[in-house]
């Protein structure tokens, strides 16, 4: 988010605020670990943000990013506004790997292959949220099948939200939101 005049001490006019994140860690073995961040409190998300991002991020490998230009940038931008975060931000910034360039040289079947998955990725990401634009305004169709299933590692939940009708139709605040899907999460699994 970034705000023509600033909503907080120490930023600038439309400083990009990063308030969100989502990254998959995987292990040797293949299996992924999913981290997340969402700040919807209000308050200046910068300093929580560089400490959940470092935590999620850490080790020696690659981090591959789509646009390595602009996360980059929020990165340095945070390590030069927080020193405590600063070494291992910087240290994640210099493993970040761009999905969006394509090698010079690459196999011109694999650059074709590369490009369909980055173009399938940003089709499901756009999706996602028009999804949520339209759940917040209270006009949310039914999801095509199969699409939050691969945006979300839950299927069960995925299914039990597409499903429910509690507040179909109707606006919603963040915070009823919030209470909505805690309570879709408890519902217990109906059985097939």
């Amino acid at each position: 988010m970034a705000f023509a005049v600033p909503a907080w001490q120490g930023t600038r006019p439309f400083q990009m605020i990063p308030f969100q994140f989502s990254a998959l860690r995987v292990d040797a073995d293949g299996a992924a670990l999913h981290h997340a961040f969402l700040d919807l409190s209000g308050e200046d998300p910068s300093r929580a943000f560089p400490e959940a991002l470092a935590g999620a991020c850490t080790g020696q490998g690659p981090v591959f990013v789509y646009n390595a230009g602009f996360e980059t940038a929020r990165i340095a931008d945070l390590a030069q506004r927080f020193p405590e975060p600063a070494a291992p931000l910087l240290s994640l910034k210099a493993r970040v790997v761009d999905l969006e360039a394509i090698a010079p040289g690459t196999e011109a079947a694999r650059e074709r292959q590369l490009a369909e998955q980055l173009l399938e990725y940003c089709r499901l990401d756009t999706l996602a949220m028009l999804r949520l634009w339209e759940f917040f305004r209270g006009a949310a169709p039914p999801a095509p099948d199969g699409v939050g299933e691969r945006i979300l590692q839950n299927p069960e939940l995925v299914r039990r939200i597409l499903e429910s009708d509690a507040h179909a139709g109707e606006a919603q605040t963040v915070p009823e939101f919030l209470a909505w899907l805690a309570s879709v999460k408890a519902e217990p699994a109906e059985p097939d």
